[in-house]
């Protein structure tokens, strides 16, 4: 399991994203941090705070797509069964982790390819942006197998569990026949 953050010029939210991140309760094999070109001391703080971090910088600012492609293509490089993603502005509950790895292992049928969990904001309202929504044309099947884990099925290709945190989260499949996408 590799944990991968992306960061451009936002060390310190990066700080508070890496703390939630080495606090779970069941805590990332390795994380790597995407390092979008910034030029506000991000490689000196991980350097100094967390020097276990995989860290991958990038000549030119990326955006977020570009890092989190960047940051996938090191977790499959040091063999990755899951991945879980994020943003420097993410801070994972302690438990996060644990309960996505719980939801995808409690499904019923194929394992998702696909895992996020709600987003919230620091006050506890729903995140509009990343509210999971229901899936067009869902099966019985598969509102019955999302039903015994307690969760929705989804706009994405498999399921998207509803688990608590602040958290944009996701665990993905190396099996290449396996894509999700956001409705």
């Amino acid at each position: 399991m590799v944990a991968v953050v992306v960061t451009w010029n936002r060390r310190d939210l990066l700080a508070e994203s890496l703390a939630g991140v080495n606090g779970q309760t069941r805590p990332p094999d390795e994380v790597v941090v995407v390092d979008n070109a910034s030029t506000d001391g991000t490689p000196e703080l991980l350097a100094a705070d967390f020097p276990a971090v995989d860290l991958v910088r990038v000549d030119t600012n990326t955006g977020g797509a570009g890092g989190f492609s960047v940051g996938l293509t090191r977790a499959l490089a040091l063999r990755a069964d899951l991945v879980w993603l994020m943003d420097d502005d993410t801070v994972p509950e302690p438990a996060a982790l644990q309960a996505l790895i719980h939801a995808r292992e409690s499904y019923r049928g194929d394992s998702p390819v696909l895992i996020a969990s709600k987003v919230v904001w620091t006050d506890g309202r729903d995140h509009p942006m990343n509210t999971p929504r229901p899936k067009p044309g869902v099966s019985e099947a598969e509102r019955e197998a999302a039903a015994l884990v307690g969760f929705p099925p989804s706009a994405l290709e498999d399921l998207v569990a509803h688990v608590g945190g602040r958290a944009r989260l996701a665990l993905g499949s190396r099996d290449p026949r396996a894509a999700a996408y956001l409705a």
